[in-house]
């Protein structure tokens, strides 16, 4: 499931949000509940928000999202911060069903974020067995940090995003294409949860265009959500349509084998 909700800045009222729609997902037979990009707390690209970041409330938050996928038996990928010392990272959080955060994956590429650290490591993890990465917003330009774990076994990727709104609509059919183009040409599934839309103030920190959606993997669209509203869209994913190693002539041929391999190096595995 992919799930659009209009987030605000307060944590306690997202994570009330991110709890019921974790009940809705998992009522709806899914098995995994994808946020958009920094869901728990709200988008914004301005610096103070760095000083209004309280960490006891957000980890009180990260618990109550734990009890819920445990309660309900499901994983979560939410979008909220994290930190290290002084560092602070725009990340996608991985929750298991036995209440565990198996990933965090931080953003690597920023987007302006001014309160952030660019990510360190490019990770996988496991969901029933089936190896899976997550990327955030702006990292969908840099095709390989989906191309070295799909080359690295990873056949399911969680894209979390809160891109530009209906002021630049110009971008809408390009941040779809590219998309499309990261799952055919690695074979691989994607599942997308964007911030909707307001109708009233369509430029509004945290506020996108939605279009929430999940991507087969010969690109073609299988569900996708309109621009506006708080929903959800659900499909079935079935794997023996996924490549299992992405395009392994990369690692094999022509002059940049020998780096792709060596990129190969740089994927922390879960």
């Amino acid at each position: 499931a992919a799930v659009q909700f209009h987030t605000c800045f307060d944590g306690a009222s997202n994570t009330k949000q991110i709890v019921e729609w974790i009940g809705r997902a998992a009522d709806a037979g899914a098995r995994v509940a994808t946020f958009s990009e920094m869901a728990l707390t709200g988008y914004t690209k301005r610096a103070e928000f760095r000083d209004s970041l309280d960490w006891n409330v957000i980890d009180g938050s990260i618990d109550t999202i734990k009890a819920a996928c445990k309660s309900r038996n499901l994983y979560a990928i939410v979008g909220a911060p994290t930190h290290d010392g002084g560092q602070i990272f725009c990340a996608a959080l991985v929750v298991d069903p036995r209440g565990e955060v198996i990933d965090r994956f931080e953003k690597t590429y920023l987007a302006g974020e001014a309160w952030a650290t660019p990510g360190r490591r490019f990770t996988t993890f496991t969901i029933d067995d089936v190896k899976c990465g997550t990327f955030i917003c702006h990292d969908e330009r840099y095709p390989h940090l989906v191309q070295l774990r799909a080359l690295a076994g990873a056949q399911l990727f969680f894209y979390i995003s809160c891109e530009s709104g209906l002021t630049e609509e110009h971008k809408i059919a390009p941040y779809r294409a590219q998309l499309q183009a990261r799952a055919v040409e690695n074979g691989v599934y994607i599942v997308h949860a964007n911030a909707p839309a307001s109708r009233d103030d369509p430029g509004a920190d945290g506020t996108s265009n939605g279009h929430s959606r999940i991507v087969g993997p010969d690109g073609n669209l299988i569900r996708e959500a309109g621009p506006y509203e708080d929903t959800m869209v659900v499909a079935d994913i079935d794997l023996r349509y996924a490549r299992d190693s992405g395009h392994p002539p990369a690692l094999e041929n022509g002059p940049a084998a020998e780096w792709m391999r060596k990129g190969l190096e740089l994927i922390t595995t879960k």
